[in-house]
C-alpha cells in the first residue's frame, strides 16, 4: 500500500491512516490492531516508522499497548456530561474531561427561516436569519454539530466575525454591549444521525447511530429571544445532567 503525499513525513502518514480508521469506527473498542511488522509490510516502511506513528496515538489515548499481547484500541473514556442548569460553553465542559476543544465553521449564510425558528425568535416568517453551522471537536475528533440562528439585520455584524473559536456567544455579547444573555429554554429529543451528519461526525454510513438533539432558545434580560441554536450530540459521546431544585408531590 503506497503512502500518498510525499511531502509529509512517513510516520505522520501512517499515523493519519491509522487515526482515520479509528475515528471512522473500523476497529471496535478493545480490538487488537495489526502488529507493527504487519503495518510496516503494508506500507513498505521500517518498524521504527510505524512505532513513531503508534506512539503518537498512544499519547492521544486512541490506542494502548499491553506487554506480551499487542496493541489495542483504547476503551472509550466516560461520556462527556453536559450540565443543563446554566448556559455554558463546550470549552468549559471539555476541560473537565481532558479534551482540547476546537471549532470549524462549515456553513455561514444569510437566508430564510422556518416557521418554527420564526416563532422561537419572535420575528415574522418573511424575516431573514444568519445561519451558522459549526463542527465542534474534542482532541481533533468531531464531537457534535451546532447550528445557530441569529435575527438579521440586527446581528449583521457577526458575518464578519471569526466563529472558528470558543465562547463565540460571549464575544457576540461583548460586541453588542447592550445585549446580555440571561437565560435559556432547552428542548431535548432523540433520533438517529442522518447520513450527512454521519459524514461530518466520522461514523460509518452503514451503522445506525443514536443521538440527542438539543434546541436551545437564549433570551436577554428582558426575555427577548436573541438566538436559537440546535446541537446534535452522538449518544456514545454525551450524557446530560440537570439538578432539580424542589421536590413536588403529585396526586393522581
Amino acid at each position: 500500500m503506497p503512502l500518498d503525499d510525499p511531502k509529509t513525513l512517513k510516520h505522520v502518514r501512517v499515523y493519519n491512516w491509522l487515526k482515520g480508521l479509528i475515528v471512522r469506527g473500523r476497529f471496535k473498542q478493545g480490538e487488537k490492531l495489526p502488529t507493527e511488522t504487519e503495518i510496516a509490510e503494508m506500507f513498505s516502511v521500517n518498524r521504527m516508522t510505524v512505532r513513531q506513528a503508534m506512539d503518537m496515538l498512544v499519547q492521544e489515548k486512541y490506542i494502548t499497548r499491553v506487554r506480551g499481547k499487542g496493541t489495542f484500541l483504547a476503551e472509550r473514556s466516560e461520556k462527556v456530561t453536559y450540565l443543563l442548569d446554566n448556559i455554558i460553553s463546550f470549552e468549559t465542559i471539555a476541560k473537565d474531561f481532558n479534551l482540547r476543544s476546537s471549532y470549524k465553521v462549515i456553513h455561514k449564510e444569510i437566508g430564510s427561516l422556518s416557521a418554527e425558528i420564526a416563532n422561537d425568535l419572535m420575528v415574522t416568517p418573511t424575516s431573514k436569519v444568519i445561519n451558522i453551522i459549526r463542527l465542534v471537536y474534542g482532541n481533533d475528533i468531531p464531537y457534535f454539530i451546532e447550528r445557530s440562528f441569529f435575527p438579521y439585520p440586527e446581528f449583521e455584524f457577526i458575518m464578519d466575525m471569526d466563529f472558528n473559536q470558543p465562547k463565540i456567544y460571549s464575544l457576540v455579547q461583548e460586541k453588542t454591549g447592550a445585549i446580555s444573555l440571561n437565560r435559556s429554554v432547552q428542548v431535548l429529543s432523540s433520533s438517529l444521525l442522518e447520513d450527512d451528519e454521519k459524514v461530518l461526525l466520522d461514523y460509518p454510513s452503514e451503522i445506525p447511530v443514536p443521538c440527542i438533539r438539543q434546541k436551545n432558545i437564549i433570551y436577554d434580560v428582558n426575555s427577548v429571544p436573541v438566538l436559537v441554536f440546535y446541537a446534535t450530540f452522538p449518544g456514545d459521546k454525551f450524557q446530560f445532567k440537570v439538578h432539580s431544585k424542589d421536590f413536588m408531590t403529585y396526586s393522581f
